[in-house]
């Protein structure tokens, strides 16, 4: 794995596309390549088992000579690739990264990149995109865009799980099915991500376990009223130090990841049961009725009555 020494600025970024090299983005001899259309996803995703994470593309591209792909703009999901054989790299603004067998990366979403296989020894990857409030769970922010190693004991286990990813888009676009999929693909990166830290990792992530606590807390006291100040006395954590974890392991910060959770919990509850919204808002945490919808319809994109009347439908 390497890596360069300092940030580029854009233009720099840009001027080292390989713009001689034409983009070549599939269709090598025995590919796997899934897409969920689109229409599908933004449906799928008000089911709340789909709104923490939801695998939107996934494939096996075996000895991809010729591959490249080359994002100006950057992605709307955040890609995840896994190199089994061969060599190939990602180049992100603010570093290069060789990707050789037994490592894997993650581009974050948005971010402009390019990637491909090594034209001598081209790479064998296992990839897939996802998107999701969940996410930084997932993928701590300070791996995103990183080389990481695969543990030797997940590697045939992450491909197994990719198989059944391929094996469930194959059958159609289910619910359930891509339901099933979004569930491997947590543990495909659970196992990479967050069974697999350095002793340095941990060092810097000191008061990580605290937060992990914190969060098991607010998933069991989402009905009560949960202050930053309130965070700080359970966790024995400064202020500071508690937003920057929540930041690094969430994506958001503490009180954003409260209301996330509670927009999250609502969701079940408009979608498994008859029970009026005001009285939801109210197990939920929400005291006002009209700021919880303000707030769901922030995280959700459409207010909670409008979600309940597409989840009838």
């Amino acid at each position: 794995m390497r890596m360069d020494s300092g940030a580029k600025t854009w233009i720099e970024f840009v001027s080292m596309f390989n713009i001689d090299r034409p983009e070549r983005r599939d269709g090598f001899p025995q590919e796997t390549l899934y897409v969920v259309p689109r229409k599908l996803l933004h449906r799928a995703r008000a089911n709340p088992a789909l709104h923490g994470l939801t695998v939107t593309d996934a494939g096996m591209f075996p000895n991809a000579r010729f591959h490249l792909r080359r994002r100006e703009s950057g992605c709307d999901e955040h890609i995840f690739i896994m190199c089994t054989e061969g060599t190939g790299f990602v180049s992100l603004p603010d570093r290069d990264v060789e990707l050789v067998p037994g490592c894997a990366v993650t581009v974050p979403s948005g971010a402009p990149h390019e990637y491909g296989a090594d034209r001598d020894n081209p790479w064998t990857i296992y990839w897939m995109h996802v998107v999701g409030d969940f996410v930084p769970v997932y993928i701590p922010h300070l791996q995103s865009g990183r080389a990481v190693e695969v543990p030797p004991e997940c590697d045939d286990f992450v491909i197994l799980l990719f198989q059944r990813i391929f094996s469930l888009l194959s059958r159609g676009t289910a619910e359930s099915y891509l339901t099933t999929a979004s569930a491997a693909a947590e543990l495909i990166l659970s196992s990479i991500y967050l069974g697999n830290r350095s002793s340095s990792d941990r060092t810097h992530a000191a008061g990580s376990h605290e937060v992990e606590d914190l969060i098991a807390y607010i998933q069991d006291h989402l009905e009560e009223r949960i202050t930053l100040e309130h965070l700080c006395s359970r966790s024995h954590l400064s202020v500071s130090r508690i937003s920057q974890l929540f930041r690094e392991m969430t994506g958001h910060a503490p009180i954003e990841f409260v209301q996330h959770q509670r927009v999250q919990r609502a969701c079940y509850y408009l979608d498994a049961t008859t029970e009026p919204i005001g009285y939801i808002a109210e197990q939920v945490g929400f005291e006002d009725q009209f700021y919880f919808s303000r707030v769901f319809r922030k995280v959700t994109g459409m207010p909670p009555r409008e979600y309940r009347k597409s989840r009838s439908n």
